[in-house]
């Protein structure tokens, strides 16, 4: 391997090599290399029945200097190939078997480390593999088919692998957070977020709104984990950053006094808690409804810290109101479409455990 040597390959054979060193182990048809790797071709290639895979091939023998435009399709895939055997036969790369009558290749894994150190693998030089990833990994929230876990394995490794810091692979880290997150996969989204957050506090002009979302989202994700001190440290962080950037009745900030009262509520620390919850309903009852869905939950989370510091009567008044709100509620559908007589029954039945608990610590 220390013969290998890439100084007189052509800038685009080092381009694709960089390309396929931010590929995990697997197999590649042609049609993913192309939208991988981005590269287009003329005008006239519409002439042809395949597109996608004669664009790829025109533009990239075209790059190489190794074919125009007037040359037909069968002439073209036998070059392309010929490319990929001449790689293959550098021992860069390893030709698998066909599958479906294609060819597909994939690249060892001591090769592609080696690749990355030599070709200087990069966010700058790869950003058309890091973009197309990006995009991809976007919108398939619920999406389980295999290749989304493909294209998840593809940005996972590009992220732990490439080199360099832009607001490309800041994106992406922040994508692969929030999509690990909606698995339950705490760990992962955790390792992410704080990959998404060095970049950002690394940035001379960073987005202090943008930070503050991620501290934000980060403490939602140690919460869930059940790591509440943690979850606390990002909260308080990005609740000093909304402080400044926003007005005093701004939602976001009703949203950070909410996380923080839950943090302290379970960590059993009420007096704090209080705090942040009478913080959250100032600003919830100066800016939504009086009848609304997250009123009736600040007014809950209130009655359990009030119970549990032991005023029972405050308890009581803030789960009357609670309780009120969502029978209230509880005929629309929109927010409560199965049965709304059983709704208001299950309502009814908690609001009565909770009054005989209160009489009885009372007593």
């Amino acid at each position: 391997m220390e013969k290998l040597h890439f100084s007189n390959y052509p800038n685009a054979e080092k381009e694709i090599l960089r390309y396929f060193s931010l590929l995990p182990a697997g197999k590649y048809e042609f049609s993913e290399l192309y939208e991988m790797f981005g590269v287009k071709g003329n005008k006239s290639i519409l002439i042809y029945s395949n597109k996608r895979f004669v664009s790829f091939i025109l533009g990239f023998l075209k790059k190489l200097g190794l074919s125009s435009y007037e040359e037909n399709e069968q002439f073209i895939k036998k070059r392309f190939l010929s490319l990929l055997n001449t790689l293959a036969a550098k021992n860069i790369l390893t030709k698998e078997s066909k599958t479906h009558g294609n060819p597909t290749f994939s690249l060892e894994n001591v090769l592609a480390e080696i690749l990355r150190e030599k070709l200087e693998v990069t966010v700058k030089n790869c950003s058309v593999l890091l973009v197309y990833i990006k995009n991809k990994i976007k919108t398939i929230y619920g999406n389980s088919s295999g290749k989304i876990k493909k294209h998840i394995t593809i940005a996972e490794f590009i992220s732990n692998h490439i080199k360099g810091e832009d607001d490309n692979l800041r994106i992406l880290n922040f994508i692969l957070a929030s999509r690990f997150r909606e698995m339950a996969d705490y760990k992962k989204s955790i390792h992410y977020s704080l990959k998404e957050i060095a970049i950002c506090e690394h940035d001379k002009n960073v987005n202090y709104a943008s930070l503050a979302n991620s501290y934000y989202n980060l403490s939602l994700t140690y919460q869930k984990y059940g790591k509440m001190r943690k979850s606390l440290f990002f909260s308080e962080k990005a609740l000093a950053i909304r402080e400044m950037l926003l007005e005093k009745n701004h939602p976001w900030l009703a949203n950070s006094y909410s996380n923080i009262a839950s943090a302290y509520r379970d960590l059993g620390e009420y007096a704090q808690a209080l705090e942040y919850s009478l913080k959250e309903l100032q600003i919830k009852t100066a800016v939504l409804p009086k009848e609304n869905v997250e009123l009736g939950r600040a007014y809950k989370n209130l009655a359990i810290t009030y119970f549990h510091l032991k005023n029972f009567d405050k308890a009581n008044e803030f789960i009357e109101k609670s309780s009120r709100i969502l029978l209230n509620l509880s005929s629309q559908e929109n927010l409560f479409p199965k049965n709304t007589k059983e709704v208001k029954r299950n309502i009814n039945a908690i609001f009565e455990r909770w009054q005989k608990l209160v009489a009885k610590q009372a007593n």
